[in-house]
């Protein structure tokens, strides 16, 4: 354990060091977004380093989506515009909704609407599928806390889930406003095939709704989560610390984490 450290911290350091030759690499593959090259430069350097670190030291499975879910790439990604907004989320909201559209899920909840953009993609992607969206009522802290990020994202209550009313996929979306440390998970115990995990990203937070996740979800279910990044310390420290008793999976070239319940999944109805 003592030399797996060493060889860590030996090649975090050889990363920095090395890091005059591939970071303009990096800034030239995004040169039609500048500053958006710069951003992944940065993240990636701090990713290999500390994530990494961290990823290692708890078990955390790195993957190859491709690998992992054989017949994936036969699958089509939706995207919305509001998720134009850098090439960050151009790769992992595409792959996001294909992973739905493969894995075929027919009962869904998000921790987390928004404005409901990943809820439509899910439902677009997936269009038998019955989903449950939670959010914290408009304006209100959570009682686990908020991190000062996203202090300024909390919404007016006639903004949460906007992307998804009037739409022909609404039908089959309960919206459901409250704080999600007052969910009562028993009443949904064992119900869903595949939970979106985006609300709060306090380390509280992060805890609260994972560990409601793991007891709603179905067997041979999945839990995903977004934001497993170095931006996000809260949802990195709850992660590395429960992928020290499940088997927690990071899609390479992303933020997002995974993990299948144990048991057989019920059979599809579409």
């Amino acid at each position: 354990m003592h030399k797996e450290r060493i060889l860590r911290v030996f090649s975090a350091l050889l990363q920095m060091l090395l890091a005059p030759l591939w970071l303009p690499l990096w800034i030239l593959r995004y040169r039609g977004h500048a500053l958006d090259g710069v951003l992944r430069a940065r993240e990636t350097l701090v990713r290999e380093t500390w994530v990494n670190a961290r990823a290692q030291r708890s078990g955390l499975v790195r993957v190859n989506p491709f690998e992992a879910f054989p017949g994936l790439a036969l699958q089509k990604g939706f995207l919305s515009a509001e998720h134009w907004g850098s090439s960050h989320d151009r790769v992992e909201y595409p792959l996001l909704t294909a992973l739905c559209a493969h894995l075929r899920p027919r009962w869904i909840f998000e921790f987390g609407t928004f404005h409901g953009e990943a809820t439509l993609l899910f439902a677009r992607s997936c269009p038998e599928a019955r989903i449950t969206t939670l959010n914290i009522p408009g304006r209100k802290d959570p009682k686990l806390g908020l991190d000062f990020q996203q202090r300024s994202e909390l919404l007016m209550e006639e903004k949460i889930g906007i992307c998804f009313r009037g739409t022909p996929e609404a039908s089959r979306i309960e919206q459901i406003l409250l704080d999600s440390a007052d969910l009562d998970p028993s009443h949904h115990q064992g119900r869903y095939d595949w939970i979106w995990v985006d609300a709060g990203h306090s380390y509280e937070c992060v805890c609260n709704d994972s560990d409601k996740a793991f007891e709603m979800v179905a067997p041979g279910g999945y839990v995903f989560w977004h934001d497993f990044d170095p931006t996000q310390k809260g949802v990195v420290r709850c992660l590395t610390e429960r992928a020290r008793s499940r088997k927690l999976c990071w899609i390479d070239r992303t933020s997002l984490v995974y993990w299948r319940a144990p048991g057989e999944a019920r059979p599809k109805s579409f």
